[in-house]
């Protein structure tokens, strides 16, 4: 995010409402009312949420389509503004996209009911965020919120919208940040979704609702309201007025008469619908099958479709900035509307981008995966790709096909260093005048070579001897995934022989995944005093490793009907584990996409361990590949494919690969 807009965007001037200078004078004043006069929790005027959460320039990382169809997927319209996902921390992927970008933001963030939280994914990302959250009650959970609605107004468009999705612990305060943030008279709706699932206490009068704040940005808004209509008797089924008049094509009608003036309503056309909506069902019971995904704090689509609808057009973008498993991104693709999403758990990208693709396939009448029945083998509607990428959380084989230039630039973005101008072979940048950045290569399975490290400081020393000659110092610092095991032995020896001709060089040999990376990264942008009470190293800036799929076996058969094992699956590395494990009977050796297996795990309360067997039923006799994919806490995922024949008789496994590790 550039300083210009950083200097640009004030909060609201609310004199009117606030009474400020009044309030000043006022007995009120003493007392433990909420403070209108104070800015937003956490904020500070010069640095707004930079004290609380560091300004890094965290590098959005989308793995080439040629190495990772996964991660671009497209439906044959690449003209058009791909739907994107990012897998980070949502501050991070926010400070990076345009002001006045998005037409519409509907976020469901952890409620403050779940302060002592009950992880919904499993992974290590998402129970460390939150426990940082919660851990002074309300004050961080405010701050934490609204350094993020504080980024979310500013990319919004001057006539876009935001829903936030809240119950009843917090709703009040939230509402009080709201009104500092966005403006109290910019307050269009306080929405309560009303439902009847669950059980009910009996010491209380039973909790069955959610509120939802609708905010606009300014007091020009988008809100279609004949697309939002619905029958009468949903409204208020008990007190509707009878439609007992006909026109002349047979429509039913009722007429009012208001000071002198007739109305006439419609019954066909239907009515908006009031801020208390009784018409939209939770996914519990015999509602919603064909959308539920599996985890608890899922929304149903037509709560979603109202909402997008109401605030936004076609072609317009949608932004879910704590999307769990898509609903937005399902409804907005669904409406015709561009999406952006962003979770902080890779299973909740996965699971959402399996679930779009689906969506998409349908629209477009493209398939993109190999499903048993296709669909239209021509276009049947314009369909933007699908692109996964990464901010902050950096799986290491996303990194396989990324061109040399293009690491470079990843590496000078999170080290905020120039490029390197000059004529030299191993320079490619330098940070804060002193530092000198020589990079290997991108690929994670290729080392920096002795030829590098010795290459790199010749072409220092060379560059640089003039600055040497005067008593200058200066830190050469070679990054890469690995070094050469004779790199740390030459690099002591360079030091010393340097050393005795006075030449003051310091020569870092830095692995990518190490805590000295990241530590360096945050003293050369002027963190080092940081307060880490939101912003654990590990968790803002990390590169993590891949399980192992182990193989796939067939444990038994009843006719079309197989059993299936991943035999060996296992998590790699200190405190990791297995967390979920999804299956792809349709696998096209190059794409992952299934929502019907897209979440196979066990346990609760955030203990999550994945279940490596599943059963399936083929639809006839013939040679079919399949996938298997398993994910870990840490943000590691891998893929073993295969291809089987089945028939009534037998079911046999004829071919096996490893994908993506």
């Amino acid at each position: 995010m550039t300083k210009e807009i950083e200097k640009n965007q004030t909060l609201p001037t609310q004199e009117k409402f606030f009474s400020t200078e009044k309030l000043r004078r006022s007995a009120r004043a003493g007392t433990n009312l909420p403070d209108p006069t104070m800015a937003p929790y956490g904020y500070d005027a010069k640095q707004h949420y930079g004290h609380l959460f560091p300004k890094l320039e965290l590098p959005r990382l989308f793995p080439p389509a040629s190495h990772h169809p996964d991660d671009h997927v497209s439906f044959g319209s690449p003209s058009m503004e791909p739907h994107q996902l990012y897998l980070g921390d949502n501050l991070y992927v926010l400070r990076q996209l345009p002001t006045e970008s998005i037409d519409l933001i509907y976020i469901d963030p952890p409620f403050f009911s779940n302060r002592t939280y009950t992880q919904i994914w499993g992974d290590d990302n998402e129970v460390r965020s939150f426990t940082d959250i919660f851990q002074d009650g309300m004050f961080s959970y405010l701050a934490w919120l609204n350094a993020r609605l504080w980024e979310m107004k500013r990319v919004l468009k001057s006539t876009g919208s935001i829903y936030v999705h809240c119950d009843w612990h917090a709703a009040h305060y939230i509402k009080c940040e709201l009104d500092k943030i966005f403006g109290y008279d910019n307050l269009r709706n306080e929405i309560i979704w009303c439902y009847q699932n669950g059980g009910k206490g009996k010491e209380n009068f039973a909790r069955k609702h959610d509120i939802i704040f609708w905010y606009s940005k300014t007091q020009q808004w988008i809100f279609n309201e004949a697309d939002v209509h619905i029958p009468y008797e949903l409204i208020s089924p008990n007190s509707v007025t009878p439609f007992n008049l006909k026109d002349g094509q047979g429509r039913r009608y009722r007429e009012r008469i208001s000071n002198g003036k007739k109305y006439v309503y419609y019954e066909d056309n239907g009515k908006i619908p009031n801020d208390w909506w009784l018409d939209v069902q939770p996914l519990t019971g015999r509602h919603g099958w064909d959308e539920r995904l599996g985890y608890p704090t899922q929304k149903p689509e037509s709560l979603l479709e109202r909402i997008v609808k109401a605030s936004s057009t076609s072609n317009g973008i949608v932004a879910d900035f704590f999307m769990g498993g898509g609903t937005a991104g399902s409804v907005a693709l669904k409406l015709d509307r561009r999406f952006i999403g962003c979770d902080i758990s890779r299973v909740a990208v996965s699971v959402t981008a399996s679930r779009l693709i689906d969506i998409a396939e349908n629209i477009s009448g493209i398939t993109v995966t190999n499903k048993a029945q296709p669909t239209l083998p021509m276009k049947q509607a314009d369909v933007a790709d699908i692109r996964v990428g990464y901010v902050g959380s950096y799986p290491q084989d996303k990194f396989r096909g990324i061109s040399h230039e293009e690491f470079s630039k990843f590496i000078r973005t999170v080290y905020q260093a120039m490029p390197f101008t000059g004529q030299a072979q191993w320079i490619h940048g330098l940070a804060n005048n002193k530092i000198i950045l020589s990079i290997g290569p991108g690929d994670p399975n290729e080392r920096v070579t002795l030829t590098q490290v010795d290459g790199a400081v010749k072409d220092t020393v060379k560059q640089y001897s003039r600055q040497f000659a005067e008593g200058e110092d200066k830190i050469l610092q070679i990054i890469g995934w690995s070094f050469d095991p004779q790199c740390e032995g030459w690099k002591r020896k360079a030091a010393e022989t340097l050393n005795s001709k006075g030449v003051k060089l310091q020569i870092d040999l830095i692995s990518l995944g190490s805590e000295s990376f990241r530590q360096k990264i945050f003293r050369n942008v002027g963190e080092s005093n940081l307060d880490l009470k939101f912003n654990r190293l590990n968790q803002l800036l990390s590169f993590t490793g891949a399980p192992y799929a182990g193989k796939i076996t067939v444990t038994s058969r009843n006719k079309l009907t197989v059993s299936f094992a991943l035999e060996g699956a296992r998590a790699i590395g200190a405190g990791a584990k297995l967390i979920n494990c999804q299956w792809d009977f349709s696998y096209d050796n190059n794409r992952f996409a299934s929502r019907e297996h897209a979440l196979n795990r066990d346990g609760k309360n955030g203990d999550f361990i994945a279940i490596l067997t599943t059963d399936h039923t083929f639809p006839k006799s013939g040679t079919y590949s399949i996938a298997a994919r398993v994910q870990d806490n840490l943000d590691g995922q891998a893929t073993v494919a295969a291809r089987i024949e089945v028939s009534e008789t037998d079911c046999r496994i004829i071919e096996e690969k490893i994908v993506n590790v």
